[in-house]
């Protein structure tokens, strides 16, 4: 299945060129946990493109054709994604943490990601799985969290 996701990441870069800005497969695939059933969960950074159901329509339909699987696209703008003073949400934190990065010609996007994890690690969080298959993070260390600079 990475072969057939690593191929529509292709279409979807033939298809809208540079303002494809880089893609991370996350989720169950990534984490070698998938089976049949799973969907394709895929972090796609844009840029020149209208934010909206219109423009996520437009990536899913490209990968969807491919990979014939139910597919979750979250699409950011760059500018959002590598502003300076961005706020990593748990979310956020998932994706690094399990990322395939699979295109990313400048590098932002496997640095970010990087730096994401350094602070995990900094902060000693710890990730946990939850009953239903879902993934937190919680402090290994009593005490409030506080934001960082990422």
């Amino acid at each position: 299945m990475l072969g057939l996701v690593k191929e529509a990441v292709n279409r979807l870069i033939e298809g809208l060129g540079d303002r494809v800005v880089a893609v991370a497969l996350f989720g169950s695939l990534a984490r070698s946990e998938s089976s049949e059933r799973s969907d394709i969960d895929l972090l796609v950074v844009v840029r020149g493109m209208r934010r909206g159901m219109e423009r996520r329509f437009t990536i899913y339909d490209i990968v969807h054709k491919m990979v014939r699987r139910d597919v979750t696209i979250i699409d950011v703008d760059e500018e959002e994604l590598f502003k300076e003073d961005i706020e990593v949400p748990p979310l956020l934190i998932n994706i690094a943490w399990d990322a395939l990065v699979l295109h990313d010609p400048s590098g932002r996007l496997s640095q970010l990601f990087e730096r994401v994890r350094t602070i995990v690690n900094k902060l000693n969080l710890d990730r946990y799985k939850t009953q239903d298959g879902k993934y937190g993070w919680k402090s290994s260390k009593p005490g409030r969290l506080k934001p960082v600079e990422v």
